[in-house]
């Protein structure tokens, strides 16, 4: 009897401990996914559409094999470039099998021709505010604790100055489709690179740390706004850029000059995030939070640091909060929670239909009827 027990208690620690080799190699395995595809800076614009006919106001595109865009199918108003040239596209006219059809608003540079492959983007303008919308601008650095970042600035006629944050691996380019607003408005917009952008100065291990170390570029930049006439700020962050934001708004000695905050597909929580798109890729709870383990271990990420619906209640400035329904990369849920914790300052536009930062291309009326609507309210003097 006693053997039978040994016996049976060696399987059961047999099966234990490969349970246990098994989660961890699983976790290592996800905790470098995670870093891969979380914390490396990755920017691929590489051709994702195919032209297979072109009129002189519509033209007809196809996904090229392998890509994952979903927006050559979405309604809405796009962007697409190509090596020579930029052009704005409209809301499909028709799809043909693998064959889309839209209208051609706006062209820039050379024009499309059938064969030519191309990057469907949700930019939706090309380059600059200049070229894209006709907007005077400057560029103009200001200095960090990490370096020298550059910037766009696009002169208003107040003492009112928005600076924009752009998302995890996006560029600047992305705030060409609410420039003018701003300009509409008054205010000056600070366009601003970061640690990690391509060609700044960038932290030994070359990490993104979503907002716990790159609020610094942000109040290098709300000092620099400062410094040439401004008195009030309204920060303006898409995805991980929202992120920076709020972790301004929590640690920097200048949060108390910021009058409003306008955040789009805003990652308030990296840890839901992640575990969000681990569900996604059928990656179950307990290995991902394995995961989560590992990679502060090896990352060294204070997943409580970049939590930003965890000090919520600190919040004291006004928030113009878009999120899309339909968002793959960040959830939803976060800003639900953000809008119940503080209904008092949040206003709330959940947009039907729209993926991660692109409420904008889904219906840019409304976005833009929204954004108007907040910055009339905001207390400028």
């Amino acid at each position: 009897m006693k053997n039978h027990r040994k016996i049976w208690l060696i399987i059961i620690t047999s099966l234990m401990l490969g349970i246990a080799i098994g989660f961890f190699a699983a976790g290592w395995y996800f905790s470098d996914v995670l870093r891969h595809d979380g914390l490396m800076v990755s920017r691929d614009r590489s051709p994702n559409v195919q032209i297979t006919s072109v009129d002189r106001d519509r033209v007809t595109l196809a996904a090229m094999q392998g890509s994952t865009s979903t927006q050559l199918v979405q309604d809405g108003i796009w962007g697409l470039e190509w090596p020579i040239g930029y052009a704005q596209l409209g809301p499909i006219i028709q799809v043909e099998g693998a064959y889309v059809v839209r209208p051609v608003i706006r062209s820039w540079g050379q024009p499309l021709t059938i064969g030519m492959t191309a990057y469907l983007d949700n930019w939706a303008f090309p380059t600059d505010p200049r070229r894209a919308d006709a907007l005077p601008f400057e560029d103009v650095t200001f200095e960090s604790s990490e370096g020298v970042f550059k910037a766009w600035l696009v002169p208003g006629n107040t003492s009112s100055w928005a600076i924009l944050v752009h998302g995890q691996n996006s560029q600047r380019p992305e705030f060409l489709r609410i420039l003018p607003t701003l300009a509409r408005a008054g205010l000056s917009s600070l366009v601003i690179e970061y640690r990690n952008d391509p060609g700044e100065p960038a932290p030994s291990d070359g990490y993104y740390r979503f907002g716990a170390t790159e609020w610094l570029d942000l109040q290098a930049a709300a000092q620099y706004a400062l410094d040439h006439g401004a008195r009030h700020l309204v920060l303006v962050g898409n995805s991980m850029g929202a992120a920076i934001v709020m972790s301004f708004l929590y640690h920097s000695p200048l949060a108390d000059r910021a009058a409003g905050v306008v955040l789009d597909s805003p990652l308030l929580d990296f840890s839901a995030t992640v575990q969000y798109q681990a569900r996604g890729r059928g990656i179950p709870d307990p290995i991902s939070n394995v995961a989560k383990l590992l990679a502060a271990a090896r990352f060294g990420i204070d997943w409580r640091r970049v939590d930003y619906l965890r000090t919520a209640d600190q919040l004291n400035v006004p928030v113009l909060l878009f999120h899309g329904e339909n968002d793959k990369r960040v959830p939803r849920a976060t800003s639900d929670a953000l809008f119940e914790t503080r209904p008092d300052l949040v206003t709330y536009v959940p947009t039907p239909g729209a993926d991660h930062v692109r409420a904008w291309n889904v219906d840019s009326a409304a976005y833009t009827r929204s954004l108007e609507t907040f910055l009339a309210r905001l207390p400028f003097d």
